[in-house]
């Protein structure tokens, strides 16, 4: 008898040991599935992420680029039109400056920063939002002073206004830069 039991015995810490380790290989095969899901969920955060900051980068550039060769048709037409010689249209050489194009790129650049504010962290949205604000008030500056010269000749205080807001575009995005470089070398460790 005393075998029987022993026997007995023996098949049940057998099975015991056996649900037991099922337990514990059934949890760490869900564990290990997802750890792998946050993995690949981090991976393709990192992408979107890093493709949104360099479209917006992108599309920031474009039309800041715009803008500035408007500054700088703007200074061409501000010397035509000042010459006492000048007997040409003026809404022509206001035209000619092609502000409304600028204008529009740097409308353009709220739907990238869209994509950012949804993917995030909050601190790259910010810094993008900064961004996005220095290019719209040089966009407006710009375009402020395209229409004062359809009418008359802006005073030199204003026109170097517009230059300290390329400044500020400038420092804005390089801002922008250094925030999102740091999000994407650390990875997912800067989340909401």
């Amino acid at each position: 008898m005393d075998e029987q039991v022993a026997t007995i015995f023996a098949a049940g810490i057998a099975a015991s040991v056996t649900l037991v380790g099922a337990a514990i290989a059934y949890r760490a095969g869900r564990r290990q599935v997802r750890d792998q899901g946050d993995i690949a969920h981090s991976h393709w955060l990192r992408t979107q992420r890093e493709q949104a900051y360099v479209e917006y980068l992108s599309a920031c550039e474009t039309a800041n680029d715009a803008i500035y060769k408007c500054s700088m048709k703007f200074d061409e037409a501000l010397i035509a039109i000042s010459a006492p010689e000048f007997s040409g249209n003026r809404a022509e050489v206001i035209l000619a400056i092609g502000a409304d194009e600028a204008y529009e790129l740097a409308d353009a650049t709220q739907k990238y920063l869209n994509r950012i504010i949804m993917l995030g962290p909050d601190s790259v949205a910010a810094q993008a939002e900064e961004l996005r604000s220095a290019l719209w008030n040089y966009a407006n500056g710009t375009h402020g002073l395209i229409f004062r010269l359809s009418q008359e000749i802006p005073s030199q205080p204003e026109i170097d206004r517009e230059s300290d807001k390329m400044d500020k575009v400038f420092r804005a995005r390089t801002d922008f830069a250094k925030c999102a470089r740091l999000v994407l070398t650390r990875g997912n460790s800067l989340r909401r």
